[in-house]
């Protein structure tokens, strides 16, 4: 059964639940709706010890950085979901941002489709997550933010903020970013307003213009990362084959000078 639009409807309250160690913050809220949840909720936690990032990849979540789920259920039709990644990255840098310093909030950037980097290196990650139970989709969207540590061996350049010198607590961490995921989703209208949300992304991207690698399943693509379009896909342009256009990789930035690569 399609869902109408007045399921649809933007939030209100969202409740929270904390909790000192978890597994997976993602997994508690997707249980939450296996268990008949239906309304909003974030889960938190000082630490993860089966923390997840894309791809299967382990997301290591000691004590000290921030660390939360929130859990949405029909948020938005099927077609639309996908740019909620977008609507959350954002909601994110908007947060962040408004806790550094007005005189390095440029160095703070989005990277596609999922990602904030600080000087170029990765410092937070998102992860969607989706589960349906009859007629209704619950849709999870876990974040974490170094704020203290980052994780050692990485194959791309990480970095905390506390690293560079700027001192961004959980708590006011959490009372910012679920601020601004409210104000980011209604401003999203379930899809109808996404172009805007599109713009302000784009606005705020890393390696826009710039030759990149894209990391697909089967194969890598290098070209100039001219955007994204109407849906939210990666548009990389080739000098003699044109455009492909791309709807899930891995970005990396091609190294320029001594600059380490970027990546997820």
């Amino acid at each position: 059964m399609k869902r109408s639009e007045a399921d649809m409807t933007p939030l209100k309250s969202i409740a929270h639940q904390h909790f000192a160690s978890v597994g997976s913050t993602n997994d508690l809220a997707l249980d939450a709706f296996r268990e008949g949840r239906r309304e909003a909720l974030w889960v938190t936690a000082d630490e993860q010890l089966l923390g997840k990032g894309r791809r299967g990849r382990d997301w290591v979540s000691p004590p000290g950085n921030f660390y939360g789920s929130l859990l949405l259920v029909d948020p938005a039709s099927s077609e639309t979901l996908p740019q909620m990644a977008f609507v959350i990255s954002l909601a994110l840098h908007k947060a962040l941002s408004r806790a550094l310093p007005p005189t390095v909030q440029t160095r703070l950037t989005v990277k596609w489709p999922n990602d904030l980097l600080y000087d170029r290196k990765k410092v937070a990650g998102i992860l969607m997550e989706a589960t349906q139970l009859q007629d209704r989709t619950g849709i999870v969207i876990g974040c974490g933010v170094n704020c203290v540590t980052s994780p050692d061996s990485m194959p791309y350049a990480v970095t905390n903020f506390a690293a560079q010198g700027h001192n961004i607590s959980v708590p006011v961490m959490f009372k910012l970013f679920s601020a601004e995921v409210a104000a980011a989703l209604a401003d999203w209208q379930a899809g109808a307003n996404f172009a805007a949300i599109r713009a302000d992304w784009l606005s705020r991207a890393s390696g826009v213009g710039e030759l990149i690698t894209v990391r697909l399943n089967d194969r890598e693509l290098t070209g100039r990362f001219d955007g994204l379009d109407e849906q939210g896909r990666l548009l990389l342009s080739h000098p003699e084959n044109g455009t492909s256009v791309i709807s899930a990789g891995d970005v990396f930035m091609l190294p320029q000078q001594s600059r380490p690569p970027e990546g997820h």
